[in-house]
């Protein structure tokens, strides 16, 4: 198939709903986690966690649960980790000198192995007002807890922290493909 036929036949953004889901309990799956710095000159990361509600009227929409690298959302940090089915802590396994950057960015990388996790998130509306005045809102998650039944949370299995440096203290984003072993360029991330 061709890049023009998969264009013709993709959806265009007037298809979407980008409007927040109203306030409320949702029952959603993880669909993928990556960390990024945040924008505007921050130094600051963050990790974006992304699902999809999976019941009622919204069924379908997602959810970005954002999370700021700071240590007021260890709070966040332990519910996520909690609510997929890991165990222990986000640095079990690193090495005890290992900074909170590289604790990020192992708990990031955890996280997005358990794609396809399903959890209970409490969603609210934040809106605000832009420079020029124009309204603007988005759903946040206020909180996240498992789902009580849910055999896509069972433990995950024991796993091995990854080598020091290998993701560069923030996420997964620097990882080779499944298909391709990872490449030594002596860079340390």
């Amino acid at each position: 198939m061709s890049i023009r036929q998969k264009y013709s036949e993709s959806e265009t953004s007037s298809d979407f709903d980008f409007e927040p889901v109203p306030k409320g309990r949702y029952n959603c799956e993880l669909l993928d986690a990556s960390a990024r710095q945040r924008l505007f000159g921050s130094n600051e990361w963050e990790t974006e966690i992304n699902w999809q509600i999976v019941d009622g009227p919204s069924a379908g929409r997602r959810i970005r649960q954002k999370c700021v690298h700071r240590e007021s959302m260890a709070w966040m940090m332990r519910q996520t980790w909690e609510a997929v089915g890991l165990g222990g802590a986000p640095w079990d396994g690193l090495d005890p000198q290992s900074s909170d950057a590289e604790i990020w960015g192992n708990w990031t990388h955890q996280i997005h192995l358990r794609a396809g996790a399903r959890c209970a998130l409490k969603v609210d509306i934040n809106r605000w007002k832009t420079g020029n005045g124009e309204p603007r809102a988005e759903n946040t998650v206020g909180g996240i807890s498992p789902l009580a039944a849910s055999t896509a949370n069972a433990p995950a299995p024991a796993y091995e922290a990854p080598a020091a440096n290998q993701y560069g203290g923030h996420g997964h984003g620097n990882e080779a493909p499944a298909h391709q072993a990872p490449v030594d360029n002596g860079r340390p991330w």
